[in-house]
């Protein structure tokens, strides 16, 4: 697999078609029009096959079409060295979670921590199938997963999903004031993260803050309930945006 065509390219005529067909699957994904980003996806991989982004992009929209077998295929043809070369097994941890395949999801996660230890998403992520798997409070996988998300943090501070997850954690040890810190956080990056509302919601009515309380409640009341598989397709997105960074 070669590499992608430098930014310093992009002048000549292929590098421009081959921005072109990378931002039209994304916006294609975005608008949850899978058929024309495969269709697009497709055309980009016979022209440029040695893309690893391509090949990643591909790969998304065959999970979003329930392919995963080809969409497996292509995560793998899109790994290598560097952090473009983890994203594609970082996407597939993230699937083997939506299929509750979670002993794999955690090996395949806990390799790509290993191998560069300040990647926020693998450790993000390592932490959430830890969780899921059941990380319970005192064991030595709840430790792993919170130390993940201690990483995931230090290494990406603007990512609220990550927070929101270890305030969660930290409640369950009893250390709300510092769960407290990380909901908070999460909200001032996304004034509408429901989860992180509903959790500081929770923390201050036991603290007898009912006014904070009852502002946070409302944040929640107006949310629609989320569908368990909308986790893995944001976070499929989530890895696209950082391929394109």
């Amino acid at each position: 697999m070669t590499d992608d065509p430098p930014a310093s390219g992009l002048g000549s005529e292929p590098s421009r078609r081959y921005v072109v067909y990378l931002v039209l699957i994304a916006l294609c994904l975005e608008h949850h029009n899978y058929d024309l980003s495969l269709e697009i996806a497709d055309i980009g991989v016979r022209l440029i096959p040695g893309s690893r982004r391509m090949r990643l992009e591909r790969g998304v929209v065959l999970v979003m079409k329930g392919r995963m077998e080809e969409a497996e295929r292509e995560f793998e043809a899109s790994s290598g060295t560097g952090s473009d070369g983890a994203l594609g097994q970082v996407a597939w941890g993230l699937v083997l979670m939506q299929m509750n395949r979670m002993p794999e999801a955690i090996d395949v996660l806990r390799r790509l921590r290993d191998r560069n230890e300040n990647d926020h998403l693998a450790n993000w992520y390592l932490a959430e199938a830890l969780n899921r798997d059941g990380a319970e409070p005192g064991s030595d996988r709840e430790t792993e997963a919170i130390r993940a998300l201690e990483q995931s943090v230090r290494s990406n501070p603007a990512v609220p999903q990550s927070r929101v997850l270890l305030g969660k954690m930290l409640l369950k040890r009893g250390q709300a004031d510092r769960a407290i810190e990380h909901f908070e956080k999460a909200l001032d990056l996304d004034k509408e993260n429901v989860a992180a509302a509903y959790q500081l919601a929770q923390v201050y009515k036991k603290k007898g803050n009912t006014k904070r309380a009852a502002e946070l409640f409302a944040i929640v009341s107006k949310a629609k309930e989320e569908d368990p598989g909308q986790f893995t397709q944001r976070g499929l997105l989530h890895i696209v945006r950082e391929g394109s960074r």
